[in-house]
């Protein structure tokens, strides 16, 4: 597979920030806790001499170790909160890739020539055609790492706006030890989600999961059985709301979506 690594250019200040996060992350258990501050500093020295084993083995930057260090946390982070399919068990951190901005744009441009980068506010995308995933690296993008990774470990054959929906909704949800994930930048402020059509295919999943519970989510997404996500929906809303809401979502009618939805309240 073709290496697609970024330039290397942020600062001390990025990269140490950036490594207590996960490290404390991974160190807990993955449970998010108040840390004790001698317990940061053991972390932060750990992190600190594993950074540097994995330099002086692979003859990395320390950048690059660090991005490959994040990838790593990535793939452990997904790979212990869910039930993964076998063939989906697969250490996948090789083909997950931290970039600086204009190399991101380059991969997404190749992906999406037409596609508005700025205007759709692009910071992680999936190319679901050789399984690679690639994240703006702009402070600690945890959530969209983990979203993105999610994707890299999916089954899912739902359409498309389901899909996206079910995936925030595992990222944000459904992570269990995980606990809320954030988006931080380089100054350390939390990233707002956006109002967006993913906040809105969220939201109607998270209202498809009061209805039908998660695990037929996760079979459909993990283990591709829309066919039994279908039948739970049918069966709870009347024969047709699956293809309903999935028509309401791709044409973005989240009130038409949320309409068939507030069938089961009816029929209950």
């Amino acid at each position: 597979m073709k290496s697609r690594q970024g330039k290397e250019v942020n600062t001390k200040q990025d990269r140490v920030s950036e490594s207590r996060e996960t490290g404390r992350r991974l160190d807990s258990g993955l449970e998010r806790r108040q840390e004790l501050p001698g317990k940061r500093q053991a972390i932060s020295e750990r992190d600190r001499v594993e950074t540097a084993l994995a330099r002086r083995q692979t003859g990395q930057s320390e950048k690059q170790a660090t991005r490959a260090a994040k990838a790593d946390i990535t793939e452990k982070i997904v790979s212990k909160s869910f039930s993964l399919n076998e063939a989906k068990q697969g250490d996948n951190s090789r083909d997950f890739h931290f970039q600086d901005k204009d190399d991101f744009d380059k991969e997404v441009h190749q992906w999406a020539p037409d596609i508005d980068l700025e205007g759709k506010k692009v910071v992680g995308y999936h190319d679901p055609r050789d399984n690679q995933a690639f994240i703006r690296d702009q402070g600690n993008t945890l959530e969209t790492a983990v979203h993105e990774k999610l994707h890299q470990k999916s089954g899912s054959k739902m359409p498309t706006r389901l899909n996206e929906g079910v995936t925030e909704y595992f990222t944000r949800q459904g992570a269990g030890e995980i606990g809320r994930l954030k988006n931080i930048d380089n100054r350390g402020r939390e990233i707002p989600h956006p109002v967006s059509d993913y906040e809105h295919d969220r939201e109607i999943v998270g209202k498809l999961s009061a209805t039908v519970g998660d695990a037929p989510l996760h079979a459909a997404y993990f283990d591709g059985k829309t066919d039994e996500l279908q039948q739970h929906v049918d069966s709870a809303l009347g024969p047709g709301a699956f293809e309903e809401v999935n028509d309401a979502l791709k044409s973005r009618d989240y009130e038409r979506a949320d309409a068939v939805l507030k069938r089961g309240g009816d029929r209950g």
